[in-house]
């Protein structure tokens, strides 16, 4: 089996100090700074390597430029790397975006992207069958900090799903949908039935 290198996309604020700083700005961590927008590159056998990064101002949302940064990113590895090396762009749900998602697909790159809980999204997750879910048992708990409890099991199913169905036929991406559970404990109810988070 190939061994996949992973490509991942995140953005971060640089703290600056001083009033005169150009393009310093309180984004939504209330940190007045500067926003990187980084994309790093992994493989089995080294260290992390910064293969594409912006500096933009720090009142920025996360997706602002992504496309053009992964697009970047993609091509930057797939020069560094063998033509037959598998490589994964992994982004969190700034980024779930048409924008990203193609700039992925068109330099021949698999993405898996955390999703935001949409119509779409909640659908698909409802329609997944009671004995889709297969159990996670945690070697260590997990604090769950929604609830404010540890959490020791979870479940995990996968359905088929189409991203950006609101847009043309050429536009949607099909993949599927990872989706995690884990109890809800500060659910109201009266424990009769389980009550679920989904991640």
């Amino acid at each position: 089996l190939p061994i996949w290198v992973l490509v991942d996309v995140d953005d971060t604020i640089i703290e600056v100090h001083g009033h005169a700083k150009q393009g310093a700005g309180f984004g939504d961590s209330g940190v007045r700074g500067l926003n990187a927008l980084l994309a790093t590159l992994a493989t089995a056998s080294s260290a992390p390597v910064i293969v594409a990064q912006r500096l933009r101002k720090g009142s920025t949302g996360s997706p602002r430029g992504a496309k053009r940064l992964v697009g970047d990113a993609v091509r930057t590895s797939r020069r560094l790397l063998a033509k037959s090396q598998p490589v994964l762009v992994r982004m969190d749900s700034a980024f779930y975006g048409r924008g990203a998602v193609h700039a992925v697909l068109a330099g021949g790159a698999a993405v898996s992207v955390t999703v935001r809980m949409d119509n779409a999204v909640k659908k698909a997750i409802a329609a997944i069958s009671d004995d889709a879910w297969a159990t996670i048992e945690y070697t260590d708990a997990v604090f769950d900090e929604d609830s404010g409890q540890w959490v020791s099991r979870a479940e995990v199913a996968e359905v088929p799903f189409t991203a950006f169905t609101s847009k043309a036929k050429r536009l949607q991406v099909s993949g599927r949908l990872v989706v995690r559970r884990i109890p809800d404990f500060a659910a109201e109810g009266d424990g009769l039935f389980d009550v679920w988070r989904f991640h």
